[in-house]
Parts: C-alpha cells; sequence; structure tokens
C-alpha cells in the first residue's frame, strides 16, 4: 500500500465530507483494494443524495478551489447520466496525482447533459488526463491500443495505425508541449519527465 497516496486520500474524503451536500465518501479502486502504487490514482464515490449528482459535478472544482492546488479539471461527459465522474489534477510535479470523483445520490437523475459537461471541459486538459491515462497502463504492461488510437484521433495524428503505442504517445506528448495553453505546460514538462 502506498501510504503517502492514502494519506492525501482520506485529506481528498476530508475535503469532500465538510461540502453540505456530502452525505458520504467511500474510497473505492486499488486504495480500497489495498494495491495501489506510486502511480495510482485516488478514486472517490460521492453520496449526495438529496442533491443533483450532475450538479455537484460540475460545481466540485469551484467548491475545493481553495483547499486544493488544482491543475486541470476534466469532466467525463459519456458516462452522463449514468454516471456523473470529475477528474482533478492537483499536482503538477506528479501527472498521477488525480482524483477521479464519482458524484453518485438516490434518486440518480441528473439535469446535467453529456452536452454541458464536454462544452466545460479544456481540450488541453483532456489530453493531459488521456495521455497520462494511456502512458500508466503502457508502463504497466496492459493492452492500450484501442483507447491510444481513441486519444490520437481527437488531434489529428496522421497515419496511426501505422505507428507504434510508444510513437504515438510521444507525437501525442509533442503536440501538448507545441500546443498547450502555458498554464499546463508545468504538468506537460513533468509528463516528459516520467516518459523519459
Amino acid at each position: 500500500m502506498n501510504t503517502e497516496l492514502k494519506r492525501l486520500a482520506d485529506e481528498l474524503v476530508g475535503m469532500l465530507e465538510a461540502l453540505p451536500m456530502v452525505r458520504k465518501c467511500t474510497l473505492c479502486g486499488s486504495l480500497a483494494k489495498g494495491t495501489a502504487d506510486e502511480i495510482s490514482d485516488i478514486d472517490i464515490d460521492v453520496d449526495v443524495s438529496g442533491y443533483d449528482k450532475g450538479k455537484f459535478m460540475l460545481e466540485v472544482p469551484e467548491l475545493l478551489k481553495d483547499k486544493l492546488n488544482i491543475i486541470c479539471v476534466d469532466f467525463a461527459p459519456s458516462l452522463i447520466p449514468e454516471k456523473c465522474i470529475v477528474s482533478l489534477s492537483f499536482d503538477e510535479q506528479n501527472p498521477y496525482r488525480v482524483v477521479d470523483i464519482n458524484c453518485c445520490a438516490e434518486p440518480a437523475d441528473t439535469v446535467i447533459t453529456a452536452d454541458q459537461a464536454r462544452q466545460l471541459n479544456n481540450r488541453h486538459a483532456h489530453m493531459i488526463k488521456l495521455w497520462t491515462a494511456n502512458w500508466k497502463h503502457f508502463t504497466r504492461g496492459r493492452e492500450c491500443r484501442v483507447d491510444i488510437l481513441h486519444m490520437i484521433q481527437k488531434i489529428g495524428i496522421a497515419d496511426a495505425e501505422n505507428k507504434s503505442d510508444l510513437m504515438l504517445l510521444e507525437e501525442t506528448l509533442r503536440w501538448l508541449e507545441q500546443n498547450a495553453e502555458q498554464r499546463y505546460q508545468g504538468i506537460i514538462a513533468s509528463c516528459r519527465r516520467i516518459f523519459e
């Protein structure tokens, strides 16, 4: 078990549980299983029953901005309305430091649409999230070709089918270095460090 990651997760749970609309927070994923390592992220289910889970998902970055140094925010529009997940990167020096907050509620309805969440996503923050997830899966030896191809379709890398996963990850990282806004260059530089 990664004790530093568990400490960070406990702090995040405390921040979330202090919010008035939160009924309960539950750690899940590798931390809950006791298998977290230095490149694991933090997965938290947040029960906001009695409140709109999609609305809460959109509000989380603003609600935590004074407590957490949020670098990147990314919503998962393709999962709405079944799941309302927001990912927050919070360590510019370590792109693996991401918390995925799954907002749950009973009843599970939300007025938030996938299009609303998609419009709020920043293209560069989204690509940083995808690159980091794909790099993590690649380094762990997981099959991630389909996800890498899906990622590079978003930025139009040519001749992808004839390139290795490693080459596509390099080209995506180079695209981020050349195109992303200045506010993301610190975390992108950290991505470069872990890549090399």
